[in-house]
């Protein structure tokens, strides 16, 4: 992926993700994989993978948690919650995302770019209080830091207007602060 950002375009890249996204894009950032124009973080994931895996398992069947403690890839089904379809799941999956912890890895992510995370109150698969909790002003070095919290928006961000409007403004506006610098 990195190289093909580098391979589209000579600038800087805004790197975009959102849940699990959030936290590669984050990795991405404390890796210094690439230089970035700003960071945009929606409904972030970071460092979530414990917490969500606690969740997987309480959706199982003891057949399922058997084969996903042997290694195996397994399906998902977390029915309709907030209309997540059946996803693929494995112990490594889990694993990959601990050993690749943000918290954990006790660097701050350097660079003065801008930071932006935005946050649905009404997330049922990643609680806003998540984002609330992760201390971000001591995660990155950034002074271009916001956190943005929509009160109507569930875990898909952009499904209500708002939300999409918040986004779309957003990104725009970093966009615009970016041609100004160039």
């Amino acid at each position: 992926m990195i190289n093909l950002m580098r391979d589209i375009t000579n600038q800087p890249p805004m790197v975009i993700g959102k849940s699990l996204g959030g936290h590669v894009a984050s990795c991405i950032a404390l890796r210094k994989m690439c230089e970035i124009q700003s960071l945009v973080l929606l409904c972030p994931a970071i460092d979530y993978g414990s917490t969500f895996h606690e969740y997987v398992k309480t959706t199982l069947t003891r057949k399922q948690l058997k084969q996903l403690e042997s290694g195996e890839v397994i399906m998902v089904d977390i029915g309709s919650h907030e209309n997540w379809e059946p996803f693929e799941y494995s112990l490594k999956l889990y694993e990959d995302n601990i050993a690749n912890s943000i918290m954990k890895s006790n660097h701050q992510i350097e660079g003065n770019f801008p930071v932006r995370i935005i946050h649905g109150m009404k997330d049922q698969t990643l609680p806003f209080t998540w984002s609330l909790s992760l201390e971000f002003d001591k995660m990155f070095e950034s002074d271009d830091l916001q956190l943005t919290l929509v009160k109507e928006c569930d875990h898909l961000l952009i499904s209500n207007k708002n939300g999409f409007d918040i986004v779309k403004n957003t990104v725009q506006h970093l966009i615009e602060i970016d041609d100004h610098r160039t």
